[in-house]
C-alpha cells in the first residue's frame, strides 16, 4: 500500500472514529446552528445590519421556500425560514437535546419508535400540505407549526436511538433476535 493510500485509510479511520464518538453533538449543533441562525437574521436586519441578514436568508433558501406569509416575525422581520420548518427544527433539536440528556442521566437504551409510528408523526403534515396544495383549503400558522412540531418529533424519536445502537453497538443494524450479518473481509 502507498503512503497516499495508508494516509487516507487512517484519515478515514479517525473521521469514522470522530463521528461514532461526537455524532450526538455534532448533529444537535447542525440543528442549533439552523435554528439560531433562522433566529438570527431578523434580529441583524431590526438591528441595523441588513446584509447579514439577507445572506442568511439566501443560505436557507435551500432548506424553505421562505414565503413571508408563512413565515414568523421576530422583531418585526420574518425568520429564514417558515413557522412550519422552524418547527420541525426545533423540535427535532428538542428531542435531540432530551436524548443527550437521557442518555447522561438514566443511562439506559431509549429504543426508536417503530416506522408505523414515524408515519403516524408526518401523516397531518402530509395531509395539511397535500389539501392546501389541491385547492381544499388554505392551511394556518398554527396547523403549520403543529404538524411541523409532529414531524421534527417523530424524526427525533426514531433518527435519535437509532443512531444510538449504530453507533455504539457491535452489531449497529441488528435487532435484538435477528441474525447478524455475515462478515465480509476485503483486502487491497
Amino acid at each position: 500500500m502507498s503512503p497516499f493510500a495508508r494516509g487516507m485509510e487512517q484519515f478515514g479511520e479517525n473521521l469514522a472514529r470522530l463521528l461514532a464518538r461526537h455524532w450526538l453533538g455534532l448533529l444537535n449543533g447542525v440543528l442549533l446552528v439552523i435554528t439560531g441562525l433562522s433566529l438570527l437574521a431578523p434580529y441583524l436586519e431590526h438591528a441595523g445590519h441588513p446584509i447579514p441578514g439577507l445572506l442568511i436568508h439566501k443560505a436557507f433558501k435551500v432548506l424553505c421556500h421562505q414565503k413571508p406569509e408563512r413565515c414568523f416575525y421576530a422583531f418585526g422581520h420574518p425568520m429564514a425560514v417558515c413557522s412550519r420548518c422552524f418547527a420541525v427544527y426545533a423540535s427535532f433539536l428538542f428531542i435531540g437535546l432530551a436524548f443527550g440528556a437521557w442518555r447522561s442521566l438514566i443511562r439506559r437504551r431509549w429504543e426508536e419508535i417503530p416506522l408505523w409510528s414515524l408515519v403516524a408523526f408526518i401523516l397531518p403534515m402530509a395531509m395539511d400540505g397535500a389539501t392546501q396544495l389541491v385547492g381544499l383549503r388554505e392551511s394556518t400558522q398554527a396547523l403549520r407549526t403543529i404538524t411541523g412540531t409532529l414531524v421534527g418529533a417523530g424524526m427525533g424519536l426514531f433518527i435519535y436511538p437509532f443512531l444510538g445502537r449504530a453507533f455504539s453497538d457491535p452489531e449497529p443494524l441488528a435487532r435484538p433476535g435477528q441474525a447478524r450479518a455475515p462478515e465480509v473481509r476485503t483486502s487491497f
